[in-house]
């Protein structure tokens, strides 16, 4: 009885074993808060990177501005590209596999000069064929020239025979055949000379095909077919005469009334910064760009066109007045508004503008330039930036313009 007493009160104890891992009541809601702040931490970024990405900031734009000395005389400015007027794609006349090249990417040749040669080896043992016919077809003209004269002899004789009585009208009539015949047999090898000849010209033709010169002088502006290479249709290279080359640019429709035809202009390419040339126009389109409300002006160069290649960029500011040439030698200052200007981890920074996204970019900064800075490099004149960026405008951010 006491055993079976004691196992019951045995069997009533509570067992605690599993409640020492258990949290304390205030362990678990310091665990909660924890959970709860980092839950509002990652909201508060996603809803960042979300309202980066919808939500996009309206700012204020303005650009890089490229002051030339002649900025009290410009009328109208406008962006283009250079072109060569006189430029062509050269192929050859027949297909071949290239043998030998005697140019390169931005060679200078003069019109003649050879440029490509394709594999003529067959072509050339063709015409030596040719010109073999055209031999043995002038050796049978003389046979038969010959062989027609010796009868035409005999023939005047005979007839003279048939008068006397010593020689039979039957002899004077083979004569004539005969004669006939070798005549014809002239006549047969004349056209075959003809003919052999006129196939002998075709196969130089075509061997003077595989031979490809320059139609005019130029620079070689596209890389050319390789040794080795098969030529069908395709263009061998490319020529642009580099005496020819104008700047085109797009004028707005507004302000075509200020531009004349041969109207002096200062020309400011974007591979050479700051250097300025002389231009003058001499073309002005015939019809209106709809979708731009532009009218195309071509720009000629007067000063020196060293280096300039064709598709460059450029800027053509319209003046009222042509700049002597030794004010020319005063470079074109590139400048940056003040206002777009900001210090961040202190340095000098600016946001540029594409595809209405910002990005943040450090610029070294000159002189100060009216409500500008002078700017060494690293921008271009015409660069969008942001006005006045805001303190947390960010790089990467996408923005609307207002």
């Amino acid at each position: 009885m006491a055993d079976q007493l004691s196992n019951d009160l045995t069997s009533l104890r509570i067992d605690r074993s599993g409640l020492a891992d258990a949290p304390k009541p205030g362990r678990r809601w310091v665990v909660i808060a924890l959970v709860a702040s980092l839950a509002v931490g990652a909201a508060a970024v996603g809803y960042s990177k979300l309202q980066s990405a919808i939500f996009k900031t309206e700012v204020s734009l303005t650009e890089v501005a490229l002051v030339s000395p002649m900025s009290a005389a410009t009328l109208v400015t406008a962006t283009g590209y250079v072109q060569a007027l006189n430029r062509t794609e050269i192929g050859a006349k027949a297909m071949g596999v290239v043998a030998k090249l005697h140019v390169a990417e931005g060679s200078t040749v003069k019109a003649g000069d050879v440029l490509v040669e394709l594999e003529s080896a067959d072509k050339r043992r063709e015409l030596a064929a040719d010109k073999a016919r055209v031999a043995m077809a002038m050796a049978k003209l003389e046979a038969a020239k010959a062989n027609a004269t010796d009868l035409e002899t005999q023939l005047k004789r005979n007839r003279v025979l048939v008068e006397t009585g010593a020689v039979n009208q039957s002899v004077v009539d083979e004569l004539e055949q005969r004669a006939t015949s070798a005549r014809q047999l002239a006549n047969a090898a004349a056209a075959e000379i003809d003919a052999a000849k006129a196939t002998a010209e075709a196969t130089a033709m075509s061997l003077s095909y595989l031979t490809v010169t320059a139609p005019i002088s130029g620079k070689v502006i596209t890389r050319p077919v390789q040794v080795g290479e098969r030529v069908i249709e395709q263009a061998i290279l490319e020529l642009a005469d580099m005496n020819s080359l104008v700047i085109e640019v797009d004028v707005p429709e507004a302000r075509l009334g200020q531009v004349k035809l041969g109207a002096p202009a200062e020309i400011v390419l974007d591979a050479y910064a700051g250097q300025r040339r002389r231009g003058e126009v001499v073309e002005i389109g015939s019809k209106v760009n709809r979708a731009k409300a532009t009218v195309m002006v071509r720009v000629k160069f007067i000063d020196d066109t060293a280096g300039v290649l064709p598709e460059m960029a450029g800027r053509v500011s319209f003046l009222s007045q042509m700049p002597d040439p030794e004010s020319m030698k005063q470079l074109a200052k590139l400048v940056v508004p003040k206002a777009a200007v900001v210090k961040r981890d202190g340095a000098d920074v600016v946001f540029t503008v594409q595809d209405q996204v910002v990005r943040m970019q450090t610029v070294n900064l000159g002189a100060p330039f009216g409500d500008g800075y002078e700017v060494a490099g690293g921008l271009s004149a015409g660069t969008k930036l942001v006005r006045n960026p805001a303190s947390d405008l960010a790089d990467g951010q996408k923005i609307k313009t207002k």
